[in-house]
């Protein structure tokens, strides 16, 4: 099996690559990023306006992927998701807890959820106070209505949608409510199950101050955060994907305008952050550091852990092998660095992989 790692929330293990020019090669980073994005029509555009590569397009699932190189010769996948959402038939569904027993601003909560579910921009933007702030940790921080229309489109640019809407089934649960003065700020949790990819359908937290202007509530701030499912397992979230570049700043420079984020730096590190994890780049330590192969999957996975020693044991009793590869660890078995621990592993497969026990939270 060959890992693929995911620049969102999760990762797959495949053992028919979208790209023939992946594979296993025991002992190495194998994996390749996966990078959603609005436009592969923009994303090309770009490319070729940065570097000279061979580039093709090729179904992957219900999205469109576009197969492309970095300038150190890494194996990039670019996604972009196609609406399936076409039936009239196909429409969001709520399901909301009795509205008969809740206050005015409870009906006004759920007209907006409605009005974000069925992509109805007007409405949603008419509840909200000229200065209204908008958080949505899938997007980032937008502040009045342009703002806000723009971070909309940008986020419903990722669902499955159609003319009615996402295409969904939309749970609340767990109203509350607070009066502070002349505000109200209101909390529900909403589950969104997307039906066409069921694997993308989240939970989050949904949290609204609504200001009291005149006889009408109107919409002031809006924050929205996606919930992470806590499982009592050893591994709890995926943290990281690396790829080795020959050229850290040109490298940095590549993913910097095509992410258009600006990256975090370490030693030798650029980290280039997602919803949930970082996207990351490692610059070469010596001539026998790990280095790129030109034209293949160079990337490997992080996995936080809640105990390198737990995570350890168990990989010895699965007869895993503990390799020294310059520029990720420097000891074999549990690595000690500062603020945390790491494991790197050849997995039963052959490929690399690592684990993070973070000490510091």
């Amino acid at each position: 099996m060959l890992l693929s790692e995911q620049a969102t929330t999760y990762f797959e293990l495949e053992s028919e690559p979208i790209d023939e020019r992946i594979g296993v090669v025991y002992g190495h980073a194998n994996g390749y990023g996966i990078i959603n994005v609005n436009s592969l029509s923009n994303i090309r555009d770009q490319i070729k306006g940065l570097i000279d590569i061979n580039m093709k397009t090729k179904p992957c699932g219900l999205a469109e992927c576009l197969i492309t190189e970095d300038t150190s010769g890494n194996i990039v996948i670019w996604r972009e998701y196609k609406s399936t959402n076409t039936s009239s038939n196909k429409k969001p569904t709520i399901q909301s807890v009795n509205e008969l027993t809740q206050p005015p601003v409870f009906s006004k909560l759920m007209k907006s959820v409605n009005a974000w579910i069925t992509n109805d921009y007007s409405k949603l933007l008419s509840m909200h106070s000229n200065k209204a702030l908008w958080i949505d940790d899938a997007f980032g921080v937008a502040q009045g209505r342009e703002q806000i229309k723009l971070a909309l489109q940008s986020r419903w640019d990722l669902f499955d949608k159609g003319p009615n809407g996402i295409n969904a089934d939309l749970k609340t649960s767990n109203f509350q409510i607070r009066n502070i003065g002349n505000r109200q700020l209101v909390t529900l949790e909403m589950s969104i199950n997307l039906r066409a990819s069921p694997k993308r359908s989240f939970n989050c937290l949904l949290t609204q101050i609504w200001k009291k202007e005149g006889p009408d509530l109107k919409l002031e701030s809006t924050f929205i955060a996606q919930k992470n499912n806590i499982k009592n397992m050893p591994v709890s979230t995926m943290d990281y994907t690396a790829y080795p570049v020959f050229d850290l700043g040109k490298a940095g420079r590549f993913y910097k305008d095509l992410l258009g984020s600006e990256p975090y730096r370490d030693e030798n590190w650029f980290g280039f952050w997602s919803t949930t994890n970082v996207f990351g780049l490692v610059g070469p330590m010596s001539n026998d550091s790990w280095s790129p192969i030109p034209q293949r999957s160079n990337g490997y996975a992080d996995f936080s852990v809640r105990s390198a020693e737990e995570v350890y044991e168990y990989l010895k009793s699965k007869g895993a092998l503990f390799p020294v590869v310059e520029g990720i660890n420097d000891t074999s078995g549990i690595d000690e660095q500062p603020g945390y621990n790491q494991i790197l592993a050849i997995d039963s497969e052959g490929n690399l992989v690592n684990f993070s026990d973070y000490l510091e939270y």
